[in-house]
């Protein structure tokens, strides 16, 4: 690899912390999550996602979105969250997520993807929050 590719921004994701508050959220997702009572929801906002326009089509969006997610899931575990929610710019950006297991929400460009399916894809991640908490 060349010092140029070692040099460049050949992609980038932006996480943030963010709460829902009381009836923002629409019933029938609040009701799935389980959280319809709570005033404030928190989650995990996944405010960018982005890869170099030269780079794309190599497989980095997918690992970037994987990180992510991981990242996310530590941050819930730690701190607290129901979800990771996105706003995709486009409809090709709305199906990358798609394949990824985000849902569209009720009226609305935003998407979620629910922390206990997070929890399912990478147990690992809960069972070393679960050890550090008790060890903590």
């Amino acid at each position: 690899m060349d010092a140029d590719v070692r040099a460049a921004v050949l992609g980038f994701y932006t996480l943030a912390y963010h709460e829902y508050r009381d009836g923002e959220m629409d019933a029938v997702t609040a009701r799935a999550l389980k959280v319809k009572a709570l005033k404030r929801i928190p989650s995990i906002l996944l405010g960018q996602l982005a890869v170099a326009s030269n780079w794309q089509g190599r497989k980095l969006g997918p690992m970037l979105l994987d990180h992510a997610l991981r990242r996310s899931l530590m941050i819930a575990c730690n701190l607290g969250g129901v979800a990771v929610v996105t706003d995709p710019i486009d409809d090709e950006a709305a199906s990358f997520y798609r394949k990824f297991g985000f849902e569209q929400l009720p009226e609305s460009v935003r998407m979620l993807l629910a922390t206990k399916t997070l929890c399912a894809l990478y147990p690992s991640i809960v069972e070393a929050a679960r050890k550090e908490q008790l060890s903590g």
